[in-house]
């Protein structure tokens, strides 16, 4: 078996199935350690595999395979799975606390959170629905991975208002007296609440202090942004790559074979290659002077050693086994193949209608590049050295000869090129009959030079009378691109240089050659797919706010109330940036998916305190009473949800095995985003929803005041009318 990719897709399915283990566990302790009850911990860790194996009926139904991105969206969904439950379940808790019985408190709990639950899982649909339906390459990759997250917050939604209520109502009891670790834990926690208060009290005292902090904190988030790289899928150790190695035009299959013998030795001397395979002619011009390499690797558990240096010595070695190779390059397996989908990163178009010019600019663009040192494998789709006879007609003698120029041309293609003639039919089958001299005499010029043409006297002329024949050597292929003759400049981007650095050193690079007028450079292969990956998830990204708007508006009934809780989003996308720029990662298009999510996950947190705190004000309460008490009143469920997702994307972040690196910038930036957004929320929320309360009761107050002024100048005009009325009279 040359290649069974199997391995690696089974290897990356078991790591994901074990971060998602892991992950659970981390969200059961999380529970325990909030809630201090096994009973309650018992009931969130039953939910979990029910919404797990519910999920995967949804997949079977779905017609959906367990594949990296199914698998990748449920280790993202691990704490989402458990957030609604733990709500209801911390709701009933606080219910039993206040002296309902376990049955009438399921009931009372679910009444209290209901419309919470609602809203906070639609705002999860109302991000990952774009997701799931964008368009092009990249909404057909992460049309299961959206669809996949949207199975399983609505199946986690169904069971946290209906299972959890009716496990509480069974299982749930008063709590006990606690041990001695429970009273420090609640201890600590009352301790927390208590400080929570007091910082709640403080914020909205200095509002607009807080509100300026929070303007220059998103303002240094800005800043971070812009200095973390893009890439399209990043660097994925797969324990395997390519090599290609391109020998001088002319050079027959033998010889490449041997060449390649010689480098596939040398190649599998390199420390944890295991494997290699040849193939000779297997790109898409079939040329049999073009070797390509596959080469295995020891698993990447098994060694310390980064795949990318292990190519770079391929590289080395390739250089001293094939001194006589035109070119070579060494580029990961592409986990994406097809039309647009280069092996190498870099794919420079250059359109023009001279030859001779765009072999010149793509010379210069290449030599430039090269003093870069940015980049590596840089070769050009030009190639010349290919032996051809070049029949110049001189017109002046065709014209005193009396020869047609167009019967000329005509006749050597005839004669050289072929031409079909007739067909004939046997045992059923057709065949074209061709017209043209034979092989020996086509490749002698000698021969050639004999062809004979009739002028227009009726005499026979020879073909070197009338024209010059010479052997030069010219290019092996002319590729054009919408009319236009082309020559693409390809590279990949050095160990640890992002493609978008790479992308944006090539545009510089053009701009300082200087393309004449006519011609026209363009990036395609993964640059492109980048950048129009880019564009779908923007677009995405703005229909995921449209629709959180529209939801959150007709949930709180408001207009203003859904600009608040969106205020969550830019304090997320904080620490998102922050925990990439530290961890290294770029922000790959899976990155960018996590970012859209993270919108989704972190409304929550505001739709929490938000929600209590319209029912104070439905009470009676002020806004700033309201946000007092529902503060410390949903402080508890705030952590519990943003804990058990961050611990559920732990492991994601973290995780160092087979595929990680597809999903490692998405966990961290998760992870990052959902750590800033939790603080900042409990103290920006707050402070902004009373400051619209402000501005609200000032508007209120405003349209009241110029109702009670009209009447009161219509009065004075009346008054007015009267007092005159009677003097006029007078």
């Amino acid at each position: 078996v040359a290649r069974d990719i199997s391995t690696f897709i089974q290897g990356s399915i078991e790591d994901v199935t074990k971060d998602m283990i892991l992950g659970l566990i981390l969200v059961v302790i999380v529970t325990l350690a909030f809630l201090l009850s096994p009973r309650a911990t018992i009931i969130v860790t039953i939910s979990m595999p029910a919404a797990i194996i519910s999920t995967f009926m949804a997949f079977y139904v779905a017609g959906f395979t367990v594949n990296m991105m199914t698998m990748m969206a449920l280790s993202v969904a691990v704490g989402l799975l458990v957030d609604d439950a733990i709500v209801v379940l911390e709701s009933i808790y606080r219910a039993i606390d206040d002296g309902y019985a376990p049955m009438e408190a399921a009931s009372v709990g679910i009444k209290r959170v209901g419309a919470a639950v609602l809203a906070g899982s639609s705002s999860i649909l109302a991000v990952f629905v774009p997701i799931a339906f964008m368009e092009g390459i990249v909404g057909r990759f992460f049309y299961q991975y959206g669809l996949a997250i949207v199975f399983s917050v609505l199946v986690s939604l169904l069971i946290s208002l209906t299972l959890t209520p009716t496990l509480c109502a069974r299982f749930l009891r008063p709590q006990s007296e606690l041990g001695r670790i429970g009273r420090i834990f609640d201890n600590g926690y009352q301790k927390l609440e208590a400080a929570y208060g007091k910082l709640l009290r403080g914020a909205l005292r200095f509002r607009l202090v807080v509100i300026a902090l929070a303007v220059l904190t998103i303002g240094v988030g800005v800043f971070i942004a812009g200095n973390v790289p893009s890439d399209f899928s990043g660097k994925t150790d797969r324990s395997e790559f390519l090599a290609e190695m391109e020998l001088p035009f002319g050079v027959g299959v033998e010889e490449t074979k041997r060449v390649g013998s010689r480098v596939a030795a040398e190649l599998r001397k390199i420390e944890h290659v295991t494997n290699s395979f040849i193939t000779i002619g297997s790109d898409q011009q079939s040329k049999v002077n073009v070797i390509q390499f596959y080469l295995t690797l020891t698993p990447k558990q098994e060694r310390e050693t980064d795949f990318l240096d292990i190519m770079q010595a391929a590289r080395e070695t390739m250089a001293r086994a094939a001194p006589e190779a035109k070119s070579f390059a060494v580029m990961e397996v592409p986990w994406i193949s097809g039309p647009g989908f280069g092996n190498l990163d870099i794919d420079f178009l250059i359109r023009g209608s001279d030859l001779a010019e765009l072999e010149r600019i793509s010379e210069e663009v290449m030599q430039k590049m090269d003093a870069e040192g940015i980049f590596v494998d840089i070769q050009s789709s030009f190639e010349t050295g290919r032996p051809e006879v070049q029949i110049e007609i001189d017109r002046q003698r065709t014209a005193d000869q009396g020869v047609s120029v167009r019967g000329l041309a005509s006749t050597i293609r005839t004669l050289v090129g072929g031409l079909d003639v007739a067909t004939y039919e046997e045992d059923g089958l057709r065949y074209d009959v061709r017209l043209r001299l034979e092989e020996n005499q086509r490749n002698d010029l000698s021969k050639l030079e004999q062809i004979q043409v009739r002028g227009n006297r009726g005499e026979l002329i020879d073909l070197a009378n009338v024209a010059d024949i010479n052997v030069n050597s010219g290019p092996a292929q002319i590729n054009r691109r919408d009319r236009l003759r082309a020559i693409d400049v390809y590279a990949s981007a050095a160990n640890g240089v992002p493609l978008s650095v790479a992308t944006e050193a090539v545009e510089r690079i053009a701009a300082e050659v200087g393309l004449p007028e006519g011609y026209i450079g363009t990036h395609e292969g993964k640059s492109k797919r980048m950048q129009e990956s880019t564009g779908a998830i923007k677009f995405a990204f703005v229909m995921a706010l449209i629709a959180l708007y529209m939801i959150l508006g007709s949930q709180f009934n408001s207009f203003t109330q859904p600009s608040v809780i969106m205020l969550t989003a830019p304090l997320s996308f904080i620490g998102a940036f922050v925990a990439l720029f530290i961890a290294g990662q770029t922000m790959t298009m899976f990155a960018q998916i996590g970012l859209i999510a993270l919108m989704g996950i972190v409304m929550k947190n505001g739709i929490l305190l938000v929600d209590q705190a319209n029912r104070f004000r439905d009470e009676g309460a002020s806004a700033k009473e309201a946000m007092l008490r529902a503060g410390p009143i949903r402080l508890r469920p705030v952590l519990m949800t943003a804990l058990s997702t961050i611990f559920g994307m732990i492991p994601v972040a973290l995780s160092d095995s087979q595929g990680s690196e597809f999903r490692k910038a998405l966990g961290v930036l998760i992870l990052g985003g959902l750590s800033s957004s939790t603080i900042l929320t409990l103290v920006v929320v707050p402070v902004g929803y009373t400051l619209l309360a402000d501005a609200q009761n000032g508007v209120n107050r405003l349209l009241i005041f110029l109702r009670l002024r009209k009447p009161a100048q219509r009065a004075e005009g009346d008054v007015d009318r009267r007092i005159s009325g009677p003097a006029a009279a007078e």
